[in-house]
């Protein structure tokens, strides 16, 4: 008896030893699989990002053949007639004259267009600093509203791809929207955009000086709130508004550097 028990104590740690063996060979195996399927879904990724830059750099050239080209081709039909009138008829000139001078205004307009559209294809090749800079040099050339930015450094994350381009591509569109929204209401002669890196957080802060608003006014419902917060929220951010009638408008972002990189449109 003593014999048999031995024998299926021994029968029974070798069962369990095999057991054992198995399952780390099967985690193992599920691991490596795990670890194949996460490069082949970043290569797909990776593809599926280089083939929708080609289409949109198909559809700007469309773009600009289109708009552009008729509107520069009716300018130079205007201005031919133009000439051709000066001499004989030169009282006929001038609406030749006004019509070529709306066309040269429209084609200026699609230019402006395009190479915003070309900026923004290009943007993901930019650091973070770099892609604030051009809208706010935007704004300020456009406005002609007083604007500085502020870049306070904790650390080197900010020039490297620490900072992803989820939280680059939110940034973006946060501060696009808000000077949007306070040369449109805000009445504003000052704006400061700050942004403050540390080795956890990106910071954002957009200052103006303007007339301020209450939140529940149709210039607060119509500030783009919402999209905002959205935008923050899947980054796992926060994000502070502080206004008050005649006393201007704050607004506060804090996006965590350590947030997986979320699938985020650009839109």
């Amino acid at each position: 008896m003593h014999l048999v028990a031995e024998t299926l104590m021994f029968g029974l740690g070798l069962f369990l030893v095999l057991m054992l063996v198995s399952t780390l060979l099967s985690e193992r195996q599920a691991q490596e699989d795990l670890a194949t399927a996460h490069q082949q879904l970043r290569q797909y990724a990776s593809q599926a990002e280089e083939l929708a830059a080609a289409q949109e750099r198909n559809r700007i050239a469309r773009d600009i053949h289109d708009s552009l080209g008729h509107a520069l081709t009716a300018l130079n039909v205007q201005l031919q007639t133009a000439v051709m009138l000066w001499q004989q008829q030169p009282d006929r000139v001038e609406p030749f004259l006004q019509q070529a001078r709306r066309l040269g205004v429209i084609a200026m307009q699609e230019v402006r267009k395009s190479v915003q559209a070309l900026r923004e294809e290009n943007r993901a090749e930019q650091s973070l600093t770099e892609t604030i800079a051009a809208v706010v040099d935007d704004f300020r050339q456009g406005t002609g509203i007083e604007t500085q930015m502020q870049i306070v450094e904790q650390t080197t994350r900010i020039g490297n791809a620490s900072v992803s381009t989820a939280i680059v591509n939110a940034l973006y569109r946060i501060v696009q929207e808000a000077l949007t929204n306070i040369s449109k209401y805000a009445q504003a002669t000052a704006v400061t955009v700050k942004i403050e890196v540390t080795s956890e957080i990106v910071r954002l802060i957009v200052v103006d000086n303007g007339r301020g608003f209450e939140r529940s006014s149709s210039i607060g419902r119509g500030f783009g709130l919402q999209g905002i917060q959205e935008r923050i929220a899947v980054l796992g951010g926060t994000f502070t508004l502080e206004t008050e009638l005649g006393k201007g408008c704050q607004i506060w972002v804090e996006v965590p550097l350590s947030t997986t990189e979320p699938e985020v449109s650009s839109s």
